[in-house]
């Protein structure tokens, strides 16, 4: 994992490079205050209505999607520690999707006079939150990638390598081992693949020794083969 300053949590360690004084760091921290825990289940945006706020989001793990009219769900991205929640739903009038908490979370609440203040207070950090947008668009292209063209071994390889990266970045996890609450349902609604299809991808990957989930742990057992059969190229995750 990376070296950073102490006393930074997920979100200042990802947007570290920004606040390079002591004064930015302050305002980092104001920035992010105002915690809350919210409980697994509860939706963070709601598409069918207007967002008044948008969330940084410390511990836990929450799922952008999409519902279908036939119940079915499309999970198109996974939020992680450090990320922003709905921020672009402040700054355009309302969103397309919903967000909701897939374990317990805790977050802080940004309204768009809370981003606006900060931005003209800090022109560093609010380019540190322009690269989080623009990095969190990369990953979505990349998700369309997998979705499209990818079969359903490389696309399964890829989203747990960069699951993997995600959590390096911000220190909680080395990049080849993590603790992963998903469900072979939520994995299967990311993928576009059925969930008996994600059992056979699963077992494919354990049996030739690459990949293993069990117990909500992800032990990616060869990232060499993984990197290879994915086509796995990290730069879209914009290490900076």
């Amino acid at each position: 994992m990376k070296d950073y300053p102490e006393g930074l949590g997920a979100f200042g360690r990802k947007l570290h490079k920004f606040v390079p004084t002591m004064a930015e760091r302050v305002l980092l921290t104001e920035f992010s205050s105002r915690r809350r825990r919210i409980e697994a289940g509860e939706e963070l945006v709601d598409g069918d209505r207007p967002v008044q706020q948008a969330y940084v989001l410390h511990e836990g793990w929450a799922c952008s999607y999409r519902q279908m009219s036939d119940g079915s769900r499309q999970i198109f991205d996974f939020r992680l520690p450090g990320d922003f929640v709905g921020l672009m739903g402040l700054m355009v009038d309302g969103v397309n999707y919903n967000v909701v908490a897939l374990t317990d979370v805790v977050v802080s609440e940004v309204n768009a006079s809370k981003l606006v203040s900060t931005f003209r207070q800090s022109p560093m950090l609010a380019e540190g939150v322009l690269w989080s947008l623009s990095g969190d668009n990369a990953i979505l292209a990349e998700h369309i990638v997998n979705i499209g063209r990818r079969g359903a071994l490389e696309r399964t390889a890829h989203l747990m390598i960069e699951i993997g990266y995600r959590l390096n970045r911000v220190g909680f996890a080395p990049a080849d081992r993590y603790e992963c609450p998903l469900t072979q349902k939520d994995l299967a609604e990311a993928l576009g693949i059925t969930h008996v299809h994600l059992n056979r991808v699963l077992r494919q990957l354990r049996e030739e020794e690459m990949l293993s989930f069990n117990d909500h742990i992800v032990t990616l057992h060869d990232m060499p083969a993984l990197t290879r059969l994915a086509e796995f190229e990290p730069a879209y995750l914009n290490n900076r």
